[in-house]
């Protein structure tokens, strides 16, 4: 199916999503005050290897000063949150990055009408790793961020009742980075819908998804519906026919993705009241189809599907689907369950994603050397700009790196996410661990992250926790298809933190990190520790 949306109805829906939000938190505000708490936070840490060196650590001593505000305001249908802070940062040492930043997060929303529709905006602004494979846990202290902002602006529709519960959102983006790399302008949307209990004779389980985003060179445009409707049949085995479409437009570098279609017929099987089995044979449209002619993308071709829905009670719910899409197999889950202390969640997605920040590539940088004996990289620089003073330097020749791009192909991002938590009378106990596999669809290359965390937070006194946790992080960047050397990097995090309410104005933290990077590229590794002690006063 083509996607065909004019800039003119773009432009005028981006207005008018905008301008509603504006125009209804402007009424608001004269209504009802505004909740304002300024507050200035000043923290100091010290780090015995700023500059992140596997061999030269030097010790430094880091100040952060941050001035900040936070502005709330609730009244009938409408709300804003506001929270703003600038931050200063002073170094004991010729760092050479910058040394100021903006951090921010806003949000509003205004109910148009009691039936569910409201408007909304959100806006961020983050300081994010210049390059994830160089530093992941690139922060202010060691630097190597980039300033990354992020804008949503758009409408809404949520309803919930015994015959039907339907979610829908269309909303106008706009993503731009320090360094340019993920700029897009664009909109987006999703909806679902399924019939409820009530429902007597006909039930339906739809839902879709539509990106549509350019940057300055390219244009992408993506979507795809999923849409069952069957007859109630007043037995346990209810006839459906089901439909799956989705496509791609726009002039991105790929020539493999042309989307596809599919019409079937099912049976849906109600166990019980609350656990029901969908089956279905769908055959693919082979006008529509395309043929890829690389080994790692599936040609399409006729299969089965097949969903089940579990709903036992109110803390329990479990949806999964197996299905085909232009890429082949797909596969979509997700399950939650909360007892009385013991909550629990797991969820696989299987989602596409145009032009992110974790499109890498191999790249020659020059190193240069200063006094260089053998075996000793101490006194060496890798990929200098053109800013840095080389004078007794020498050039040694090249080094292997992973470099950042902007993206500008389709990529397939498979995410497994799961985590749970024990709250006890006064110590919670958390394990998360996330995995997430990035394929660029044009030409194949997988990149893999994988994520654990595990710790808790214990209530000391009525004004004091302790908290301590172990993180594990390991990014696989494979550039199989630039038959370079992969980059596997490993993160060791060990944590623990002191926080206090000393009144109710003023917040202590004193806190701990030993942070170890080992990674298959010598220059990479580093071990740092860090203690810090931040106060924050609120007036």
């Amino acid at each position: 199916m083509v996607i065909t949306v004019t800039d003119t109805i773009i432009r005028l829906f981006n207005k008018i999503s905008v301008l509603a939000i504006c125009t209804v938190l402007t009424f608001s505000s004269q209504a009802e005050p505004w909740n304002l708490t300024p507050r200035v936070s000043v923290e100091e840490v010290v780090t015995d290897n700023v500059e992140l060196s596997p061999t030269d650590e030097t010790i430094s001593f880091v100040t952060l000063i941050s001035p900040g505000i936070n502005a709330q305001y609730v009244s009938g249908g409408a709300l804003a949150d506001i929270d703003y802070e600038f931050i200063q940062v002073l170094y004991s040492h010729d760092l050479g990055e910058r040394d100021n930043f903006n951090q921010m997060e806003a949000m509003g929303r205004i109910e148009l009408w009691p039936e569910g529709m409201a408007a909304f905006a959100t806006y961020s602004i983050d300081n994010v790793a210049e390059n994830s494979a160089r530093n992941a846990l690139a922060d202010l202290v060691a630097g190597n961020t980039v300033q990354f902002q992020r804008f949503r602006a758009g409408l809404e529709y949520n309803v919930t009742s015994s015959s039907v519960t339907t979610s829908a959102q269309l909303a106008y983006l706009y993503d731009t980075a320090q360094d340019a790399i993920g700029d897009r302008e664009g909109y987006s949307g999703f909806f679902n819908t399924r019939s409820g209990n009530a429902a007597r004779n006909i039930f339906w389980d739809a839902s879709g998804q539509i990106l549509d985003t350019s940057n300055n060179r390219r244009s992408g445009q993506y979507w795809n519906a999923d849409i069952v409707i069957g007859w109630i049949t007043g037995f346990k085995l209810n006839p459906f026919v089901r439909f799956y479409d989705e496509d791609t437009e726009g002039n991105l570098l790929d020539t493999q993705i042309q989307g596809t279609s599919s019409f079937g017929f099912g049976i849906r099987w109600q166990i019980i009241d609350s656990l029901d089995v969908d089956l279905a044979w769908n055959q693919v449209d082979e006008d529509s189809a395309n043929q890829p002619d690389v080994d790692f993308l599936a040609p399409p071709e006729d299969y089965i599907s097949g969903a089940i829905n579990w709903q036992p009670s109110a803390r329990t719910l479990l949806r999964a689907k197996f299905f085909q899409r232009f890429y082949g197999d797909a596969y979509q889950a997700s399950f939650r369950h909360r007892m009385r202390k013991l909550t629990t969640t797991l969820a696989y997605n299987e989602a596409i994603e145009l032009f992110d920040r974790y499109n890498f590539v191999d790249q020659q940088l020059e190193v240069w050397c200063l006094g260089l004996t053998p075996g000793d990289f101490s006194s060496c620089i890798v990929g200098p700009n053109e800013s840095f003073d080389l004078t007794g330097y020498t050039f040694v020749g090249f080094a292997s790196d992973v470099g950042l791009r902007q993206s500008e192909t389709y990529s397939l991002n498979k995410t497994l996410n799961f985590s749970t938590s024990l709250a006890l009378k006064r110590t919670t106990y958390h394990l998360g661990i996330r995995k997430t596999k990035r394929t660029e669809l044009e030409f194949g290359d997988d990149d893999i992250y994988e994520y654990f965390n595990i710790g808790a937070s214990r209530e000391v006194t009525r004004n004091a926790t302790v908290d301590a946790s172990f993180s594990y992080i390991k990014n696989d960047f494979d550039r199989d298809f630039d038959e370079a050397e992969a980059q596997i990097d490993h993160y060791r995090i060990w944590a623990a933190e002191w926080n206090e309410e000393l009144n109710s104005t003023l917040t202590l933290t004193i806190y701990g990190q030993h942070l170890n990077r080992n990674s298959n590229r010598f220059l990479l590794n580093y071990n740092e520790n860090r203690i810090g002690i931040e106060l924050v006063k609120e007036f």
